[in-house]
This record gives C-alpha cells, sequence and structure tokens, in this order.
C-alpha cells in the first residue's frame, strides 16, 4: 500500500493507494463512515432543535449547536477523504451550500 499525499493550502491530505489488497483504503473508508455519521447525526439534532424551540427552552439552542459542530466535523472529514484541505470542511458554516460545494469538488484519492 502507497500513500500519496496531496497539497491544498499548505495542507497535506493524504490518499491511500494500494495494488489490490485487502485493506487499501482503510483511510478513505475510515472518513466516509465518520463524514456520514457527523453530517447525519448534525443534519438529525438541527431539526430536532427546530422542534424543540417551540416546546422546551434551553435545551434547544444546546442541541443546534452540537448539531453544528457534528455537521462541520462531517464535512472535515469529507473534504480530507475527498484529497483536499481538512479546512475547507469550514464550509459546513454554510450548512447544506458548503456541503454542496464540497461535493462539487473533485476526488483526488480517486483511483484512474
Amino acid at each position: 500500500m502507497n500513500q500519496t499525499a496531496h497539497s491544498c493550502n499548505g495542507a497535506i491530505a493524504p490518499c491511500m493507494v494500494g495494488d489490490g489488497k485487502e485493506g487499501e483504503n482503510e483511510m478513505l473508508e475510515k472518513k466516509k463512515k465518520n463524514t456520514n455519521i457527523g453530517i447525519g447525526v448534525g443534519i438529525l439534532l438541527q431539526i430536532i432543535s427546530r422542534v424543540l424551540a417551540q416546546d422546551i427552552g434551553i435545551i434547544a439552542p444546546i442541541l443546534g449547536v452540537v448539531g453544528v459542530v457534528c455537521f462541520i466535523w462531517g464535512c472535515f472529514n469529507y473534504a480530507a477523504g475527498k484529497g483536499h484541505s481538512k479546512w475547507l470542511g469550514l464550509l459546513g458554516l454554510l450548512s447544506i451550500i458548503g456541503l454542496i460545494i464540497l461535493v462539487i469538488l473533485p476526488d483526488r484519492c480517486k483511483q484512474s
């Protein structure tokens, strides 16, 4: 298994490139799993926060902030998993617009 690194804004985002052996994409699979968890939990907590905002005062904003943090963490993992600087994950601050931008970015780790 070889590791290649791509530079983006001075940061190195490693990609795993293998020769067809088991476990070659462990890092990318972990990033993918973390992306799904972070973005999924983040969106779910933000929705719950909106629903509870009408009934329960203090819990709703806390859930909303935790949801945003989870969403941004998921975006960090998504950007790094695509071979870009993890700091592009801050686009998650733009919510769904930031996620769309990340989806549009090319995947630098994709094997050709």
